[in-house]
């Protein structure tokens, strides 16, 4: 989940990371958006709010490692007529 929701929250998770201390964090975000997460901040999400919080008492290295293309689902649902079938053939 990438929102806060319950106890998955911006509170919880950065005490998880602060019990684990790393020293790099390899992120799911595109490295293409990467700008607009850190440093523009028009987008963001859990894990971006909990680095940016972390990042205020602790020197790491944080790291964008998604590099899902979703040109992909988009062909597939153009040729698809059901969501199952989409599901099925990823």
């Amino acid at each position: 989940m990438h929102r806060e929701n319950g106890n998955c929250n911006l509170k919880e998770l950065y005490k998880i990371i602060q019990e684990i201390n790393p020293e790099v964090i390899f992120e799911e975000i595109l490295p293409s958006r990467f700008d607009e997460y850190y440093n523009k901040k028009t987008v963001c999400s859990l894990e971006t709010n909990t680095i940016i919080k972390y990042l205020q008492t602790h020197k790491i290295e944080h790291i964008p490692v998604d590099d899902y293309d979703f040109t992909k689902i988009i062909e597939m649902y153009n040729n698809f007529n059901h969501i199952d079938d989409i599901l099925f053939n990823l």
